[in-house]
């Protein structure tokens, strides 16, 4: 069963994730916006949101249902097996020349780890 260090623990994981990611989609997008490419820049922009707003809705929903150990414990599993992916997407993002389509698989990875919490806690 979950216990709130747990929880805790993996809220605090989300942020600091999230919060590389998006100082990272920050520097991209002011380099676009430098050097004029404001497609560039409304890609990033709109991934940027995408991953924020399924991050701000991952650490609601942990916090809907702290008391509800079992739907808990089904969200910290799933977090925790995205945990990986996401580590691996920020460190591509440090490495890799195509920027732009790692902040949108970033976006693809919250948004369907969202999905799947959606999925847990509906009933």
């Amino acid at each position: 069963m979950a216990t709130a260090a747990q929880i805790l623990q993996t809220a605090k994981t989300v942020d600091f994730m999230f919060d590389e990611f998006t100082r990272t989609a920050r520097q991209q997008k002011l380099l676009a916006k430098f050097k004029g490419d404001m497609e560039t820049h409304a890609r990033i922009d709109a991934a940027w949101r995408t991953a924020r707003d399924a991050k701000e809705e991952a650490l609601e929903k942990l916090e809907q249902e702290l008391l509800s150990t079992p739907v808990v414990d089904a969200i910290l599993a799933e977090l925790q097996s995205r945990r990986d992916d996401a580590r691996q997407l920020l460190e591509r993002i440090r490495t890799t020349q195509d920027i732009l389509a790692a902040i949108e698989q970033v976006a693809r990875l919250s948004k369907s780890m969202i999905d799947r919490i959606r999925a847990l806690t509906v009933g």
